[in-house]
């Protein structure tokens, strides 16, 4: 029990009875008389709760109710209360949660609401409490206030003058003592800054600008609009807080760009205003997910640089096409540069430039090797790459098996021999042959299936067994097969990340039609299933990739009669899928895609 003494001549007594989780809260007159009615908080678990209450000078009171004590344990989402010289209650509210709380009145009227805020959830610094401090007038309406990055809380002190004045050390700033003298009538000194409109960037080519999804870019920049001297904090729940001044440039240019560094996963950050008194503003939650595979994994087919994969054609004729997607969708596309003629096959499409747009490879029948450069569906340069080879050397498709971000050439011989030509654009830095593992197995692609940024080989035995060669360059650094022998009648189709790991996994289709994903851990079979539905033995999956830019490979697929479809998928799971559009007719064919 303990008993407050008010201005008027009463008294409050506060009494938790034994047995109960109760606070009751009672008005006496001076003479012991009870004042309006008696007032019960109580907390349904957990030990009583805990409350600081103050005498306020228009006779009235304030009772807050610590936090931890409190709404924790199931009492009322309210733990401020303010009651007339009658006794009644006129007010509550609800602050943002906080212990170790203080309230201190002024004679002048109104009355200061301190404390630490280590119970609530905010992320702070481990071990750091972000203060807080309210300004109440005596009817208990908010005049002002808000969070201060203090350490537990701020000291209160009533001036003679009736002000008051709060010290506390700011771990914004070095843990240098602050000082603010606070008028009980005004909170013109607490104001704080409003929850800033931040903008993320992604400062990595090929989307340099506001980042609206998935992003390979691990040191993105965060634009946080600065009005004022004060810093900026950048929180997050398990890394904890980071503090940046704002300088004089900031403010006459209106914001501050901060870089951050961000690991792969999923981020949410927490973006809060210090003004020059100390007070902080309110708080802008932003997620990035980070994902390093995107670029170099999941969008190889892309040609105009959104993210989203592409759809490449060739006609029997020669002619190529691109169409331009968004997820499903024809987003756009045309024929693309002039007809090269029937002898001319596209074989894959990479980034040979390293513009951040894919770029078409093709193979005469002669052997020869040229590239075109692409930006959209406009031919902006290339040329022949390499030497003649001979016809026995077979283009079998592309990746970066160095990753300097320059698509490669992935060759196997009629014999059965593998070989790379590492790029820079149309030129030829290096390559390399590899031993023969025999005319039965078959070079399907290439994928990151270890996740170190470098491509490597993905096979099949004519037997149905599948293996990996993890690849450095054109350095074998292990592998072996990949997962059991399925049969037969079980086709790998192409390699493309499906959960977004940041490794490719396997795409197989069966000889009746039946689709099936092999997740993968470099050659280790992870995980698995047929996935969706049948579509039928008329359709054939011709490739993965990400074509509504999640980080997560998709399914193309086309049909006998030239139809194409998209499956966009999670894992294994199936979200959507559709056709892009109209069937271009069975002279047109889709070239086959990894991812």
């Amino acid at each position: 029990m303990a008993t407050t003494s008010l201005t008027d001549g009463g008294y409050v007594v506060t009494s938790e009875p034994s047995g109960t989780n109760d606070l009751h809260v009672q008005k006496y007159s001076s003479t012991g008389t009870p004042v309006g009615p008696e007032f019960v908080y109580h907390a349904q678990i957990g030990i009583g709760p805990i409350a600081d209450v103050i005498a306020l000078s228009n006779g009235g009171y304030a009772v807050a109710i610590d936090e931890f004590t409190g709404a924790h344990f199931g009492g009322p989402a309210d733990d401020l209360f303010v009651f007339d010289v009658l006794g009644q209650e006129v007010n509550a509210s609800r602050t943002t949660g906080m212990d170790s709380i203080t309230l201190t009145a002024s004679p002048r009227g109104g009355f200061i609401f301190t404390g630490g805020a280590s119970g609530n959830f905010f992320p702070l610094n481990p071990g750091m409490y972000d203060g807080q401090l309210y300004l109440y007038d005596n009817s208990g309406d908010l005049l002002g206030g808000g969070m201060i990055a203090s350490d537990p809380g701020p000291s209160v002190t009533l001036l003679s003058n009736g002000n008051f004045q709060l010290s506390w050390q700011d771990a914004s700033e070095s843990r240098a003592t602050r000082t603010l003298i606070i008028d009980p009538n005004s909170a013109s000194n607490l104001s704080a800054q409003a929850a800033p409109v931040v903008t993320a960037y992604d400062d990595v080519p090929p989307v340099i600008g506001v980042i609206t999804g998935p992003t390979d870019d691990t040191t993105p920049t965060i634009r946080v609009p600065v009005s004022g001297v004060g810093s900026i904090e950048i929180s997050e729940l398990v890394a904890g807080t980071t503090w940046y001044q704002i300088t004089p440039q900031d403010i006459s240019q209106g914001y501050k760009d901060v870089t951050l560094s961000l690991d792969n996963g999923d981020h949410r950050l927490y973006v809060r205003i210090e003004n020059a008194n100390g007070v902080i503003g309110g708080s802008t939650s932003l997620s990035l997910a980070i994902n390093t595979a995107l670029t170099a994994s999941a969008t190889r087919t892309d040609f105009n640089g959104d993210l989203n994969a592409d759809i490449l054609w060739q006609n029997t004729s020669g002619q190529a096409k691109i169409w331009l997607m968004n997820g499903s969708a024809r987003s756009g596309g045309s024929n693309v540069g002039s007809d090269p003629g029937s002898s001319w096959n596209v074989k894959a499409a990479g980034d040979f430039n390293a513009d951040g747009k894919s770029d078409i490879l093709w193979q005469n029948a002669d052997g020869t090797v040229a590239i075109w450069y692409m930006n959209g569906t406009a031919v902006i340069g290339g040329g022949l790459a390499g030497s003649n080879t001979n016809p026995n050397w077979l283009v079998i498709g592309e990746g970066d098996f160095n990753a300097d971000g320059h698509a490669d050439v992935l060759w196997q011989n009629a014999d059965g021999t593998p070989a790379i030509w590492l790029m820079n654009g149309t030129g030829i830095v290096s390559g390399a042959a590899f031993a023969n593992p025999g005319t039965v197995w078959h070079v399907v692609g290439a994928g990151d299936f270890n996740g170190d940024g470098n491509s490597d080989i993905l096979w099949q035995n004519d037997s149905g067994q599948a293996a990996i060669w993890l690849m450095n360059g054109t350095s074998i650094l292990g592998g072996g097969l990949a997962g059991y022998n399925p049969g037969t009648s079980w086709h790998a189709k192409a390699a493309g990340d499906f959960n977004g790991d940041g490794r490719s996994d396997i795409l197989w289709q069966n000889s009746d039609g039946t689709p099936a994903i092999w997740l993968m851990n470099g050659n280790n079979m992870i995980g698995g299933s047929t996935v969706g539905f049948n579509p039928g033995s008329s359709w054939q999956a011709v490739g993965a990739g990400d074509f509504n830019g999640d980080g997560k490979a998709d399914i193309l697929w086309e049909d006998s009669d030239g139809t194409p479809a998209v499956w966009l998928m999670n894992g294994l799971s199936l979200l959507s899928g559709g056709s892009p559009g109209f069937s271009p007719g069975s002279s047109w064919r889709v070239i086959a895609m990894s991812s």
